[in-house]
């Protein structure tokens, strides 16, 4: 089955004070992104093939993102200059393609005036892996972050509970 972890990032194109120099850097990350593509055999490195689509042998961006659910996203948010990565229950293994175009993505935030927070959260209680890239004056603490708490779930008190005490 192997090991699996809850994984987040967002990007964020946020500039208060020059919206449209965001939101212009936001557009170009974009057509960035589109532009690459995966390898489909996990034999195949991401790294090593860097590339616009030259062949059959790649997933395009169209297809690793066709089948979405709340469970599992990649959203582009224009109106906010952001996009939004979730994935609930995966194998994130850095020799997986998929996950090296992920971390590759991440890598190049910086130049295109972006910032982003990632969050993997494994199997384990205490693996928590958070990394932050590019402008850290752009805050994304309220929009992600991890968040600890207690789960209580108590049998339902009947009636006959209350007449035993």
């Amino acid at each position: 089955m192997g090991y699996r972890s809850e994984v987040a990032y967002i990007v964020s194109f946020e500039n208060a004070q020059q919206p449209e120099v965001a939101h212009k850097n936001y557009l170009m990350f974009q057509a960035w992104v589109k532009g690459h593509s995966v390898p489909i055999t996990e034999d195949q490195s991401f790294a090593s093939g860097i590339k616009q689509i030259e062949t059959g042998e790649f997933h395009t961006y169209e297809e690793m993102f066709k089948d979405q659910t709340e469970q599992y996203f990649f959203r582009w948010y224009p109106e906010q200059s952001m996009i939004a990565f979730y994935n609930h229950w995966t194998k994130w293994y850095e020799s997986f393609p998929e996950v090296q175009w992920h971390m590759f993505l991440l890598d190049k935030v910086a130049e295109f005036g972006g910032a982003a927070r990632f969050i993997r959260i494994g199997e384990d209680y205490e693996d928590v892996e958070v990394k932050e890239y590019g402008d850290a004056s752009v805050s994304m603490y309220g929009q992600l972050d991890v968040v600890r708490h207690i789960s209580l779930s108590l049998p339902h008190e009947s009636s006959t509970n209350e007449e035993a005490a």
